[in-house]
């Protein structure tokens, strides 16, 4: 944010660093900063207000259910007793996004903790838009020849990050360097 506030009209910037990625921005338009008339924001405050209002109900209702579950209750008819829909995803990879849902890091670190023993998560999951409620179902154990097949896939896949690591490592170092040393600004 700092650093496409700092730029002029036509400006790019350096190369910056976003989490793991990174970044060049150019300004192709700016405008001066302003208070606006209440007239003018006043319709989206008040839709940005209700928004909020209804995630927050939402995910009330969500932490309800989810507690009912974690309790004992039974999942298709309390489903069905509240008029929500049960979808499975079917088996997907632990490092892959599930069909049907999405990416969400939420969900990654609900599924993390999820087995037979504690099959509902700890807190429902945000995702695109909407809150779910995940159920652990059933848990499909590698199948040995596929796994031989794909081994060294999975070998390349774990080398590339390691060497993404190291490098972002190096370039940390570098950019910390520069910056002890007056040569970043």
């Amino acid at each position: 944010k700092d650093a496409a506030l700092s730029l002029g009209k036509g400006d790019v910037s350096p190369v910056l660093r976003l989490g793991e990625t990174f970044a060049v921005l150019q300004v192709l338009e700016k405008q001066e900063a302003r208070n606006p008339e209440l007239k003018e924001v006043e319709a989206k405050a008040f839709e940005a207000a209700r928004l909020e209002k209804q995630k927050e109900k939402a995910a009330a209702k969500a932490k309800d259910l989810l507690e009912k579950l974690r309790q004992g209750a039974e999942w298709k008819p309390l489903m069905a007793r509240e008029g929500l829909k049960i979808e499975e995803t079917g088996f997907f990879e632990r490092a892959m996004d599930p069909p049907k849902i999405g990416s969400s890091e939420d969900f990654r670190k609900a599924v993390q903790g999820a087995g037979p023993q504690n099959p509902y998560p700890e807190n429902p999951v945000f995702v695109n838009g909407k809150y779910a409620l995940l159920r652990f179902n059933e848990k499909k154990e590698i199948d040995p020849a596929q796994f031989s097949a794909q081994k060294e896939n999975f070998r390349l896949s774990l080398l590339q990050q390691k060497q993404e690591r190291v490098f972002t490592g190096w370039l940390d170092s570098l950019l910390e360097r520069a910056k002890a040393e007056g040569q970043f600004k």
